[in-house]
């Protein structure tokens, strides 16, 4: 068959040529666009495991988020990096899907210039501000700052999703 009749038999049956909508988004999903700080969602993290995607917990930042399948613990890990413009204080958030199934135990830790902040995520409450929680406030200076999230000893799903750094001006000493 002609390309050309071909063509024109499937405009007249109302088929779809090319698609010209905008992509469709989960009710659930938070527009990455949206959200202020420095933000790097789970697609930008420098990951070995949480190979699982899922959209069925929300409020989510971007497409949806990962996890490590409640599976390989140890073995699992990712590293946002982020590039500090300006020293000074900065509230560390994640993006999480509270769930009874989440750990309560998500070690990570934050490094910056040779010097490690080990904390502890529990991602089985509820994030402070949906769908980011804060997991402290830290004194960062200009330059690289990398956050690793581990699945080592987690009593649960961990999730992966955004992170992000709000600037925070006019605040008391960090630790």
């Amino acid at each position: 068959m002609n390309y050309s009749e071909l063509r024109a038999q499937l405009i007249a049956d109302r088929q779809v040529l090319s698609w010209n909508r905008q992509k469709h988004t989960s009710p659930l999903s938070v527009d990455l666009k949206t959200l202020s700080g420095i933000v790097a969602d789970d697609t930008l993290t420098a990951r070995e495991g949480f190979d699982s995607i899922s959209q069925s917990t929300g409020p989510f930042v971007g497409d949806g988020y990962r996890h490590d399948s409640n599976a390989g613990k140890g073995l699992q890990h990712a590293t946002y990096t982020f590039n500090i413009e300006k020293s000074g204080h900065y509230d560390l958030q994640f993006a999480w899907s509270a769930h009874p199934n989440r750990a309560t135990n998500v070690p990570v830790t934050v490094t910056q210039r040779q010097t490690s902040h080990p904390l502890v995520l529990n991602q089985r409450e509820s994030p402070g501000q949906p769908p980011f929680g804060s997991a402290g406030t830290f004194q960062l200076k200009k330059g690289v700052v990398t956050v690793r999230m581990e699945n080592a000893g987690t009593d649960g799903y961990v999730i992966l999703d955004a992170a992000r750094l709000v600037p925070i001006p006019g605040s008391a000493p960090a630790r």
